[in-house]
């Protein structure tokens, strides 16, 4: 794709931003040139995205592959297709902490709640630009105008969901006017 190609050599230009992952450096979103396309922010999230599970799962079709060659497959394939394997499981497996505390508070709370998977938040751009891809799509976010209202969203809460009852509503406070006119102290 020329797009692909451009950013490539904005690259090499210095010009051009990209996302370090497991199997290499990808473009961000914003990096590349999307004009003319007929394309959702969601869509496009997904197209950049590196599914680490997804790539363990093809590996054993690529090491078969490999083997077909026998003592002809260059050493250094091999060293690359074990090195590729290391980096996607340690970008699936590892916290970005060390912080023995909260890892052993995660840990109580995965075998409490046995989740599927445990997603740890590192507060990037792209983390970012994901999680409002997928409310976007999932229909929580409304993506607003970007030349009026450059990356922002409108989000409304469900009317049926009601964030607090009055009349069940205590704050606690020294004074009881610091809780307010309409909270029970």
């Amino acid at each position: 794709n020329s797009r692909v190609l451009k950013w490539i050599c904005d690259r090499i230009e210095g010009r051009g931003g990209a996302r370090r992952t497991p199997i290499g450096y990808v473009p961000t979103p914003k990096d590349l040139d999307l004009a003319g396309l007929d394309i959702s922010a969601a869509a496009v999230h997904e197209m950049l995205h590196v599914d680490a599970d997804e790539w363990l799962r093809e590996l054993p079709e690529i090491q078969k592959f490999y083997d077909s060659f026998g003592s002809r497959l260059p050493q250094a394939l091999s060293v690359q297709l074990t090195d590729l394997e290391q980096r996607l499981r340690l970008a699936d497996d590892q916290p970005p902490t060390t912080n023995k505390e909260l890892l052993q508070w995660v840990d109580k709370n995965v075998s409490l709640c046995t989740p599927a998977k445990v997603h740890w938040c590192t507060g990037s751009e792209e983390e970012y630009d994901m999680l409002c891809a997928q409310m976007v799509q999932a229909g929580t976010f409304i993506k607003l105008n970007e030349a009026k209202r450059p990356n922002s969203y409108l989000c409304r809460s469900d009317p049926r969901d009601v964030a607090r009852v009055e009349s069940c509503t205590f704050i606690c406070s020294k004074k009881k006017i610091d809780a307010g006119p309409t909270n029970n102290w």
